[in-house]
């Protein structure tokens, strides 16, 4: 993914919390599917971090964004500075 593929994630997830924000029926403004997934919460490393975010092909900005942390955040996960919390 390119940094301009992550900027339109981003901005797609974004007219997606607006739309929940404002309370419309975003199953008429979105194709919306339904997944249920049984995750067990797990600790990652700075590794997995970054594995992670990599495999979205994300920037550490882009994937700051995703999240809601900010950039040094993620910078200081990957290099085991600081874990994620929860």
């Amino acid at each position: 993914m390119t940094n301009e593929n992550g900027k339109k994630v981003v901005d797609r997830l974004k007219r997606f919390s607006d739309a929940l924000e404002a309370n419309e029926n975003v199953a008429d403004r979105f194709t919306c599917k339904t997944i249920k997934l049984n995750l067990e919460p797990q600790t990652y490393s700075a590794d997995l971090v970054k594995k992670t975010r990599q495999i979205l092909g994300a920037s550490q900005a882009i994937f700051a964004q995703f999240l809601g942390a900010s950039a040094s955040a993620v910078q200081d996960w990957e290099q085991g500075r600081k874990p994620p919390s929860n």
